[in-house]
């Protein structure tokens, strides 16, 4: 009895493991898929109507700049940036923009033209596919410029004139002076607004973002460092921090 109970028991048991060496590789195919279905998609995600970047850990990027040449906000955000300046619509671009692209901006530039000549005839706008400059009076001095630099992949922006954000006034030169400063900052960076922040206070003296001359500042998506010139101001911007 105990010989042919032992038998039975031996047999009960070869049948379950015959079941679990078949159902295993099941089980574990299964398992498999299931973790792959819940795992995020590595890329661009829209979730409640804004874009984030999610790595392969599920976590979105912050404050940089996506494989692919976006950048995200400290909140993971990636948005495009657009202001009215004098009435004039201008958009930045929606990726890190290359000094080997054309001006994003040509048609804002030229409405902005028009209204600084009715104001000021002794002022205006002058384009090249390397510049951007911004002259008063008869020797056109060189009130605003920004200029590709394609060896290092940089702009620079040279300013010489005293600006003035408060200026609302119209009939004053400083209004057109900043809206100016405001629209060329358009043409270099998907971040203008903090870009536009970070050279007003440095050249107002407040400094808030610590731009110097030796350490480039990372200022949304570009390294931005300084130096004096004659009379002016010299920002040098890299997008991507290009150099």
């Amino acid at each position: 009895m105990r010989k042919k109970s032992g038998n039975s028991k031996s047999y009960l048991i070869a049948i379950c493991l015959g079941l679990l060496l078949t159902v295993c590789p099941a089980i574990t195919v299964r398992a498999e898929q299931a973790a792959q279905a819940e795992q995020p998609a590595v890329g661009w995600s829209l979730m409640d109507d804004r874009y984030y970047y999610l790595t392969e850990s599920g976590q979105c990027l912050r404050n940089t700049i996506t494989p692919d040449g976006y950048y995200v906000n400290p909140d993971g955000v990636w948005q495009p940036h657009s202001a009215v300046i004098l009435g004039t619509e201008f958009r930045a671009p929606e990726k890190v923009p290359s000094v080997s692209d054309a001006w994003t901006g040509i048609q804002g530039m030229e409405s902005l033209q028009d209204q600084i000549q009715k104001a000021f005839r002794q002022r205006r706008i002058r384009i090249t596919d390397s510049a951007m400059e911004y002259v008063a009076g008869t020797d056109e001095t060189v009130l605003l410029g920004i200029y590709k630099n394609t060896a290092s992949g940089s702009y620079r922006l040279t300013i010489r004139t005293a600006l003035d954000q408060s200026s609302t006034d119209l009939t004053q030169a400083a209004s057109y002076d900043y809206a100016v400063f405001r629209a060329f900052l358009y043409q270099l960076t998907t971040t203008p607004d903090y870009l536009e922040d970070a050279i007003y206070s440095s050249w107002r003296e407040d400094n808030r973002w610590n731009i110097n001359r030796t350490n480039g500042v990372w200022v949304g998506d570009s390294q931005v460092t300084y130096s004096a010139g004659d009379g002016c101001g010299y920002y040098y911007i890299s997008p991507g921090g290009q150099k």
